[in-house]
């Protein structure tokens, strides 16, 4: 989903019958971190690279950088082996 910075004089309402949505709401102080193609030319633009899936879950974050750093041990094991 893309949309463009606006204004709402109304309000807004989203409603799905089934399956669900995540919407990351943040300050536009934040919009440069957000790793957004800006070449017009490109096919992801206005699109963000960041796996917008994980934002805000360090917990899943760690667990994977854990998991990374355990395969990383198994590797240098089986090759010393």
């Amino acid at each position: 989903m893309s949309s463009w910075g606006h204004y709402d004089g109304g309000q807004n309402m989203i409603g799905m019958i089934t399956g669900a949505k995540r919407y990351n709401l943040l300050p536009p102080n934040q919009c440069s971190k957000l790793s957004i193609f800006t070449d017009r030319d490109h096919s992801l633009f206005q699109h963000s690279t960041l796996n917008s899936g994980r934002m805000g879950n360090q917990q899943q974050q760690q667990q994977d950088e854990q998991q990374q750093g355990d395969n990383n041990n198994n590797n240098m094991l089986e090759a010393l082996g």
